[in-house]
């Protein structure tokens, strides 16, 4: 496929939107828009979002000499939803995909999203795979429930969405989130998008330095405000142990940071209120409180391990 086998209605208008937000990202964003310029399908523009960096990503950045970039900048930071959302104001291309400054995409990923699109004139989101990562592979429409059950969908930067169906559904990241984000995203998509998996691994997943998952507090509290603020919607579509199992996950994740107290608190209160009273409203419900929990217990004794460890460095 080439560029000028697609037709974009806009106006001197590119037919893809590409959105990345940074903050610093130096030593990873170079590679990243490497990977965008290397695309074997050439018509889009980058709209690039400074989020507060404090190190050298912007001069890399400035170094750039395309056309294509553009750079919007924030006086303090919104996080990274709130950067996308800034971005997503002025894009002009028929499809939005996103990319987070530390990974990477192959040469041909936007030929081959686009392609399902020009194929599926029905579909809404496309989604590719990571190279080397756990992948989902949920499509079509109205998958709400088994998105939820699953407890995710996609990270951004294997995410491209028409910009049609963002707004005529009114649909922007929750700037309110910092960690979870992608999921809130995901979850509000698949309630009315028709949703396609690309099963290709076309994506690098990076995770630099500077990512925000290797904040494992926040993480632990992201998680925590995501199922919480989706527990009606979870027990009502999928069960109450389908809630359970998340509610387990969630205790993983504070025991993983060191917070004992709390994981314990969330296990067992959501085991005997979600799990032991609770039904199943879908086949996939295969849980073990027994197993969970001794993975909570690992998670803490190796967070124990890594601290004694540091201390006597």
């Amino acid at each position: 496929m080439t560029d000028k086998s697609v037709k974009n209605d806009g106006v001197d208008a590119p037919y893809i939107s590409v959105i990345i937000p940074f903050k610093n990202a130096e030593q990873t964003i170079g590679i990243t828009l490497s990977s965008v310029i290397g695309q074997t399908f050439k018509d889009f523009e980058v709209i690039l979002v400074n989020d507060g960096a404090e190190d050298a990503s912007q001069n890399i950045v400035d170094a750039i000499s395309d056309p294509r970039f553009r750079v919007l900048k924030n006086h303090r930071s919104e996080g990274p939803a709130g950067a996308k959302n800034k971005a997503m104001k002025v894009a002009k291309g028929q499809i939005l995909s996103f990319l987070d400054a530390d990974d990477f995409w192959s040469p041909q990923y936007l030929e081959k999203v686009l392609a399902i699109y020009l194929r599926n004139s029905n579909v809404d989101v496309v989604y590719a795979f990571f190279i080397k990562q756990i992948n989902s592979k949920l499509s079509g429409s109205n998958i709400y429930p088994q998105v939820l059950h699953q407890g995710w969908l996609c990270a951004p930067s294997v995410l491209s969405v028409r910009s049609s169906f963002l707004r005529e559904n009114n649909l922007f990241w929750d700037a309110s989130y910092v960690h979870s984000e992608d999921d809130v995203f995901s979850f509000e998509l698949s309630k009315n998008a028709c949703i396609y998996a690309l099963e290709e691994p076309l994506v690098f997943y990076g995770a630099g330095p500077g990512n925000i998952s290797t904040d494992k507090r926040g993480r632990a509290e992201g998680f925590l405000r995501l199922y919480m603020d989706y527990e009606k919607d979870i027990k009502e579509k999928c069960g109450s142990r389908s809630y359970a199992k998340h509610m387990f996950t969630v205790a993983k994740t504070f025991a993983a940071e060191g917070n004992f107290l709390k994981a314990n608190g969330i296990f067992f209160r959501s085991f005997f209120r979600d799990y032991v009273f609770g039904k199943s409203k879908l086949e996939a419900d295969l849980i073990s409180p027994v197993s969970d929990y001794l993975s909570l217990f690992k998670s803490y004794a190796s967070w124990i391990i890594k601290k004694i460890l540091w201390v006597h460095r």
